[in-house]
Protein backbone atom coordinates (compact mmCIF):
# COMPACT_ATOMS: atom_id res chain seq x y z
CA UNK A 1 0.00 0.00 0.00
CA UNK A 2 2.81 2.34 0.89
CA UNK A 3 4.44 2.04 -2.52
CA UNK A 4 1.31 1.86 -4.66
CA UNK A 5 -0.84 4.66 -3.31
CA UNK A 6 -0.01 8.35 -3.00
CA UNK A 7 -1.56 8.34 0.48
CA UNK A 8 -0.23 4.85 1.27
CA UNK A 9 2.04 5.93 4.12
CA UNK A 10 -0.81 7.76 5.82
CA UNK A 11 -3.19 4.80 5.37
CA UNK A 12 -0.64 2.35 6.76
CA UNK A 13 0.05 4.61 9.74
CA UNK A 14 -3.68 4.96 10.46
CA UNK A 15 -4.21 1.19 10.15
CA UNK A 16 -1.25 0.38 12.42
CA UNK A 17 -2.65 2.71 15.10
CA UNK A 18 -6.06 1.01 14.83
CA UNK A 19 -4.45 -2.45 15.01
CA UNK A 20 -2.60 -1.40 18.16
CA UNK A 21 -5.79 -0.12 19.83
CA UNK A 22 -7.57 -3.39 18.98
CA UNK A 23 -4.61 -5.40 20.30
CA UNK A 24 -4.77 -3.53 23.61
CA UNK A 25 -8.48 -4.22 23.95
CA UNK A 26 -8.08 -7.86 22.93
CA UNK A 27 -5.45 -8.31 25.62
CA UNK A 28 -7.99 -7.07 28.20
CA UNK A 29 -10.56 -9.50 26.81
CA UNK A 30 -8.08 -12.41 26.92
CA UNK A 31 -7.69 -11.83 30.64
CA UNK A 32 -11.43 -12.23 31.21
CA UNK A 33 -13.56 -15.28 31.72
CA UNK A 34 -16.93 -15.39 29.96
CA UNK A 35 -18.47 -15.52 33.44
CA UNK A 36 -16.87 -12.22 34.55
CA UNK A 37 -19.45 -9.48 35.10
CA UNK A 38 -17.65 -7.06 32.79
CA UNK A 39 -16.93 -9.59 30.02
CA UNK A 40 -19.77 -8.34 27.79
CA UNK A 41 -18.64 -4.72 28.23
CA UNK A 42 -15.01 -5.51 27.36
CA UNK A 43 -16.16 -7.59 24.37
CA UNK A 44 -18.33 -4.72 23.16
CA UNK A 45 -15.38 -2.33 23.57
CA UNK A 46 -13.34 -4.57 21.26
CA UNK A 47 -16.14 -4.69 18.70
CA UNK A 48 -16.73 -0.92 18.90
CA UNK A 49 -13.09 -0.39 17.93
CA UNK A 50 -12.93 -3.23 15.42
CA UNK A 51 -16.12 -2.64 13.39
CA UNK A 52 -15.26 0.84 12.05
CA UNK A 53 -11.68 -0.22 11.36
CA UNK A 54 -12.78 -3.24 9.32
CA UNK A 55 -15.41 -1.17 7.52
CA UNK A 56 -12.77 1.45 6.65
CA UNK A 57 -10.35 -1.18 5.34
CA UNK A 58 -13.06 -2.91 3.29
CA UNK A 59 -14.71 0.26 1.96
CA UNK A 60 -11.65 2.48 1.47
CA UNK A 61 -8.23 0.86 1.77
CA UNK A 62 -8.82 -2.36 -0.17
CA UNK A 63 -10.70 -0.75 -3.10
CA UNK A 64 -7.90 1.82 -3.47
CA UNK A 65 -5.31 -0.94 -3.45
CA UNK A 66 -7.27 -3.24 -5.79
CA UNK A 67 -7.56 -0.40 -8.32
CA UNK A 68 -3.75 -0.31 -8.56
CA UNK A 69 -3.22 -4.08 -8.87
CA UNK A 70 -3.64 -6.44 -11.76
CA UNK A 71 -5.80 -9.51 -11.15
CA UNK A 72 -2.65 -11.65 -10.96
CA UNK A 73 -0.98 -9.32 -8.45
CA UNK A 74 -4.12 -9.30 -6.32
CA UNK A 75 -4.33 -13.11 -6.34
CA UNK A 76 -0.62 -13.40 -5.47
CA UNK A 77 -1.01 -11.00 -2.53
CA UNK A 78 -4.05 -12.95 -1.33
CA UNK A 79 -2.00 -16.18 -1.38
CA UNK A 80 0.86 -14.52 0.51
CA UNK A 81 -1.58 -13.17 3.09
CA UNK A 82 -3.05 -16.65 3.64
CA UNK A 83 0.43 -18.07 4.19
CA UNK A 84 1.36 -15.24 6.54
CA UNK A 85 -1.70 -15.91 8.74
CA UNK A 86 -0.27 -19.36 9.54
CA UNK A 87 2.68 -17.68 11.27
CA UNK A 88 0.66 -15.03 13.09
CA UNK A 89 0.32 -15.08 16.87
CA UNK A 90 -3.00 -16.40 18.15
CA UNK A 91 -3.09 -14.14 21.19
CA UNK A 92 -2.86 -10.39 21.46
CA UNK A 93 0.54 -8.80 22.13
CA UNK A 94 0.04 -5.01 22.17
CA UNK A 95 3.66 -4.38 23.08
CA UNK A 96 4.66 -6.05 19.79
CA UNK A 97 2.33 -3.90 17.70
CA UNK A 98 4.07 -0.78 18.93
CA UNK A 99 7.09 -1.69 16.78
CA UNK A 100 7.43 -1.02 13.06
CA UNK A 101 8.30 -3.79 10.61
CA UNK A 102 10.62 -5.65 10.43
CA UNK A 103 10.74 -5.74 14.25
CA UNK A 104 7.01 -6.40 14.60
CA UNK A 105 7.36 -9.29 12.14
CA UNK A 106 10.27 -10.77 14.06
CA UNK A 107 8.35 -10.56 17.33
CA UNK A 108 5.35 -12.25 15.71
CA UNK A 109 7.54 -15.11 14.54
CA UNK A 110 8.84 -15.52 18.09
CA UNK A 111 5.49 -15.28 19.88
CA UNK A 112 3.37 -17.37 17.48
CA UNK A 113 4.79 -20.78 18.47
CA UNK A 114 4.53 -19.87 22.14
CA UNK A 115 0.88 -18.87 21.68
CA UNK A 116 0.12 -22.25 20.18
CA UNK A 117 1.17 -24.09 23.35
CA UNK A 118 -0.96 -23.69 26.44
CA UNK A 119 0.22 -24.88 29.83
CA UNK A 120 -2.59 -25.95 32.12
CA UNK A 121 -2.07 -27.19 35.69
CA UNK A 122 -3.96 -30.44 36.10
CA UNK A 123 -5.58 -32.19 39.05
CA UNK A 124 -2.95 -34.93 39.15
CA UNK A 125 -0.71 -33.00 41.50
CA UNK A 126 1.28 -29.81 41.44
CA UNK A 127 4.24 -31.46 39.73
CA UNK A 128 2.28 -32.25 36.56
CA UNK A 129 1.17 -30.02 33.74
CA UNK A 130 -0.91 -30.60 30.66
CA UNK A 131 0.63 -29.12 27.54
CA UNK A 132 -1.84 -28.44 24.74
CA UNK A 133 -0.39 -27.49 21.41
CA UNK A 134 -0.67 -28.20 17.74
CA UNK A 135 -3.50 -30.67 18.36
CA UNK A 136 -1.47 -32.75 20.85
CA UNK A 137 -1.95 -33.32 24.55
CA UNK A 138 1.01 -34.23 26.75
CA UNK A 139 1.19 -34.77 30.49
CA UNK A 140 4.52 -33.70 31.89
CA UNK A 141 5.70 -34.79 35.34
CA UNK A 142 8.02 -32.51 37.26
Amino acid sequence: MQTLLPTGNDLVHKDREAHHRVAELLEKLQQKSATDQDFAKVFEDVMDELRPHLRDEEDTDLPLLEAKLSREESEELAKKFSKTKKFAPTRSHPWATSFEPPFETALALITAPIDKVYIIPCDMGTDRLILLGYGCVSIVSG
